[in-house]
């Protein structure tokens, strides 16, 4: 931190040192220009005329503006330009960005899918517990799907909070898996088999296979919860008493997955 305020001081005092050439320069080359225009217009046109005609002096009095005024344009443009270049080219880049996994980001589960399907070629131990992380993925997108049907061919309107849950819940699930890509990644398969390395790829393994079995809950909780929406959806308006204890259930399912979800944090 120190390391990194006393560099930015030091950048900060050599572009003040250059940033003050460029204005005393500029300042320069602009008085300059103020006392030619001085010098030009305190010119006798009388003198002029006398000298060159009409004619002529109209002509180098009106070449001689334009030509300062061309000079003033083009030189402070110049003396510009050169300044905010040689900024741009000192400028002192900011600190890496830290490459970090908020609980509260929202995970593409297909980008999760695709980094799977990619370490399943590169790591040939890992094939069966990889091929498990798919399914799970699978199964997470069917139940989703098949919700949304039983919502859309009964009109539901009234069951977000269920909808919502599962959103979470396959977000919970993708934090897992992200907590197993960790592992997958690290696993070198050149030391597979090395001596005095096993327990760490033991260790490697068991940790992989705990968040899948924590998807495995997570799914079959999800079970549970269509199961019991789809109970009070067909009992609702048939029979009140029992739709009214299918939503209890439904909501205590709610409860359970939610707190199985920040489990998952």
């Amino acid at each position: 931190m120190w390391l990194w305020a006393g560099k930015k001081a030091h950048f900060w005092g050599k572009r003040v040192v250059c940033l003050k050439k460029y204005l005393i320069g500029g300042g320069a080359f602009d008085a300059v220009l103020i006392l030619l225009a001085l010098l030009f217009s305190s010119l006798s046109r009388t003198e002029l005329i006398i000298r060159f005609g009409v004619g002529l002096t109209d002509l180098l009095l009106v070449a001689g503006w334009v030509v300062l005024g061309a000079l003033a344009v083009a030189g402070n443009a110049l003396w510009i330009t050169l300044a905010v270049k040689h900024a741009r080219r000192n400028r002192l880049p900011g600190p890496a960005p830290k490459l970090t996994l908020s609980p509260k980001e929202q995970l593409d589960p297909m980008r999760i899918r695709e980094e799977l399907l990619a370490y399943k070629k590169q790591r040939p131990a890992l094939q069966q517990a990889i091929d498990q992380a798919i399914s799970q993925m699978d199964s997470m997108d069917r139940k989703q799907e098949k919700l949304g049907e039983v919502f859309e061919r009964n009109r539901v309107q009234t069951l977000g909070e269920v909808a919502a849950t599962v959103d979470d819940t396959e977000q919970a699930l993708c934090r897992n898996m992200v907590k197993i890509i960790n592992r997958i990644t690290i696993w070198d398969p050149q030391e597979v088999g090395k001596k005095g390395k096993e327990e760490i790829f033991r260790e490697h393994r068991a940790y992989i296979l705990k968040f899948l079995d924590r998807n495995d809950e997570l799914l079959l909780m999800c079970d549970k919860l269509l199961a019991e929406t789809v109970c009070y959806v067909d009992e609702k308006d048939a029979t009140p008493d029992q739709s009214a204890l299918h939503l209890q259930v439904m909501t205590e399912t709610i409860g359970s997955l939610r707190n199985m979800n920040r489990i998952s944090d």
